[in-house]
């Protein structure tokens, strides 16, 4: 079977946020069509969207995985609902949160999964952690340290761990 690389974000801001995303990397780690290659450092950064809530601690992890798109969704939504995630306001507080941000070179537009992840150009705390793993990546024809350059929020990402 062939591996394909992707990009995961994960992010908390409840509780023990580290201890959050290490718990949903074991979790993603117990998948056997699935490699963790490598991580990027743990940032926190202020929330995005929701403001009135705490800061969150983001990582990036760079898999290579045998599962098509929407079979990687799936686990990873089983993942977060294993862990107790709650949606109860849009971008709110959430103990964890994993997104597909690139699954390679495929683009997808639906309704319940977009690839590259639809707000990924606008959000530092991801492109923070992409750069940090390979800073040649495009992301629909634009480079991902370029991009970073250009963020003006990036002075409010700061390395945890």
């Amino acid at each position: 079977m062939k591996y394909t690389k992707v990009f995961l974000g994960l992010g908390s801001n409840i509780a023990d946020r580290k201890k959050n995303i290490n718990t949903a990397v074991d979790f993603i780690n117990q998948n056997n069509k699935i490699r963790i290659v490598k991580f990027s450092h743990i940032y926190e950064s202020p929330p995005w969207g929701y403001k009135n809530q705490e800061n969150f601690y983001n990582q990036v992890i760079e898999i290579e995985t045998e599962l098509e798109p929407y079979e990687l969704l799936i686990f990873i939504k089983s993942i977060e609902k294993k862990m107790g995630r709650q949606t109860d306001i849009k971008w709110g507080p959430r103990n964890i949160d994993i997104d597909i941000l690139i699954f390679w070179d495929i683009i997808i537009r639906g309704d319940f999964l977009n690839i590259p992840h639809r707000y990924l150009l606008n959000r530092c705390f991801w492109l923070v952690g992409l750069c940090e793993l390979n800073d040649s990546i495009n992301i629909l024809g634009e480079n991902v340290k370029v991009l970073l350059e250009r963020e003006r929020d990036r002075d409010s990402i700061k390395i945890v761990c």
